[in-house]
Formats: structure tokens, C-alpha cells, sequence
């Protein structure tokens, strides 16, 4: 049987993938360093197989794809659809892994499934590889200060408030990258000008507050504090992101920009004046960057 395979390859593939990681990688965390760290290629799939699957149909991704491929530039992206998920998991692994890669190592987690129904699992990889002389190995689950490390158990942190726990099993700054939009000018107008920004759909975006984060700019990262909500100190609206660079001044409208969150500072809050909130955003900046 023939199956529509369509690959989105990034310029920085090697010319030889002589090892190659499968799996989704989403937030790329900890587990998924260790299974990628001798790899020089990565094959994910997207969308989701949950979404595809209709098992998590709003599930919301802890990295894009551009995120993925800033934490690992040679990332492979097979685009997943009905058809893809219904292979027979030998036909994926002979018609896309063998024919279109034919890496000599293969890298995995211990759960990893593939082909229809997820029949494939890492005991018919292995078997599979023997006999065309591709090394099989399949990383053990991964615990990090007593916690599965998981894009699961991530997530659930991150809905549970518990942003810098989340960021501990990540091993890496929570990455937002987007586009810089116009907003109603109201950062400037307190003395602290700020950028809006624009993410996909389907981002997880974290929750209310005030973080902790920088924003990459000519390659050189600059100090930034975030924010996330809808400014309840003012008339509600949707929840948008904004950031304050510190010490910088310049026009980024309709750029893309790279956010790295390292820490939560607070909650969100309502103010009795603006000046209330000039004076706290005073007391985070001093508190959390001047220190």
C-alpha cells in the first residue's frame, strides 16, 4: 500500500543521519535530552498523534515546532495524519525510517508506539533493527528530584500553577516564540513601554502573572519581565502577553521574537490605582533583577 509521506526538513539536517531519535519531544524536556544526546537528527510528528487521534483534541503544545527546532535544530517533522496513523508499524518503519533515513543507531523512550493502533512497540523496533543492522536503544523512564520526568506531569504543573517545578523537569527556560503586535500603548504611558505578543493557536501559554524571563535579540539576551492576563487593574480583556525589556528602547513591530521564562514572580493582581501598579512593577524589577 502506498502512504502520502510528507517531511518538513530543516536546513541544518546533516547530509548523513547516521543516528536518529524518534518520538514527539514536546517541551523537550529532561527525558528527551537524554534520549537525544548522542542523535544528529530528531524525527517528531505533527500534529499531535493525540489531536490527529482525537484523544486530547485541545491539547495545547509545551513547544512548537520552531520552538523544538531551537532546542534541537535538526528536528524532522513527518506530518501526521489518519492515513499515517493507520500504517502497518512494519510499513512505517521499512517506508519512512529504512527508505527515507536509513540511520545506523536509532534512539527512544521506553514507551514509545508506533503504527496503527500503536502496535509497534520498542521490542518490534529492536527485532526490526537487528535485522537490518540498525542499533535499537530505548532510554529507561527518567526521574528528576523524585518525579517522572514527563511532557504529561509537565503539563499538569503548569495547570496546577506550579511554574517553577515545571521548569525543573523541563531543564531549559519555558520558550514562547511569537509575533510582536500593536497593543493599546498603556506600558508606555506608566513608564514602562512593553511589546505584545502575538503566539499559534494551540501554544500553552502559562498562567496569570508576572515572570521572570529574557528576550533574544541579534543574539544577545536581554533582561525582560513578562507579563500574562488581562489587566484586571484596567477594563478586562483577553489575556495577552507583554514584555517589558528592561534598560532597551526600539520598535519590534511585526518581528519574531524568542522568550525564555526562568522564573514566576506573582500572581496576577488588581490595583486600586496606577500608581499602585507603577510601584510594584518597581518593587519586581528591584526584587528580581537587581538583586
Amino acid at each position: 500500500m502506498t502512504y502520502p509521506v510528507t517531511l518538513d526538513i530543516p536546513p541544518s539536517l546533516p547530509d548523513t543521519i547516521d543516528s536518529l531519535a524518534l518520538g514527539i519531544y514536546d517541551g523537550f524536556h529532561r527525558a528527551h535530552q537524554l534520549i537525544t544526546k548522542n542523535a544528529n537528527a530528531l524525527l517528531t510528528c505533527h500534529p499531535h498523534p493525540e489531536i490527529v487521534l482525537k484523544k486530547h483534541s485541545d491539547l495545547q503544545y509545551l513547544s512548537t515546532i520552531s520552538e523544538l527546532r531551537q532546542l534541537f535544530p535538526s528536528t524532522i517533522v513527518l506530518n501526521f495524519t489518519p492515513d499515517i496513523a493507520g500504517m502497518d508499524p512494519l510499513d512505517f518503519l521499512n517506508k519512512i525510517i529504512l527508505d527515507r533515513f536509513s540511520p545506523k543507531h536509532i534512539y527512544c523512550g521506553h514507551d514509545y508506539r508506533f503504527g496503527a493502533k500503536q502496535a509497534g512497540d520498542v521490542a518490534l523496533l529492536t527485532r526490526w533493527g537487528a535485522q537490518h543492522g540498525i542499533h535499537v536503544s530505548a532510554s529507561p523512564e527518567i526521574t528528576h528530584r523524585g518525579k517522572t520526568v514527563r511532557s504529561g506531569a509537565i503539563r499538569k504543573l503548569l495547570d496546577e500553577g506550579h511554574f517553577d517545578d515545571a521548569i525543573d523537569l523541563l531543564g531549559h527556560p519555558y520558550l514562547i516564540h511569537g509575533r510582536v503586535v500593536k497593543g493599546d500603548g498603556r506600558g508606555k504611558s506608566l513608564g514602562f513601554p512593553t511589546i505584545n505578543i502575538d503566539v499559534p493557536d494551540r501554544k500553552y501559554i502559562p498562567q496569570h502573572g508576572v515572570y521572570k524571563a529574557d528576550i533574544l535579540l541579534n543574539n544577545t539576551a536581554l533582561p525582560t519581565i513578562v507579563y500574562i492576563g488581562t489587566k484586571p487593574t484596567f477594563s478586562p480583556s483577553t489575556k495577552t502577553i507583554e514584555a517589558h525589556i528592561l534598560e532597551w528602547d526600539g520598535n519590534l513591530y511585526g518581528q519574531d521574537i524568542q522568550l525564555n521564562l526562568y522564573s514566576f514572580i506573582r500572581g496576577e493582581m488588581s490595583f486600586e490605582s496606577p500608581r499602585d501598579l507603577i510601584n510594584q512593577i518597581k518593587t519586581d524589577i528591584r526584587t528580581h533583577f537587581h538583586d
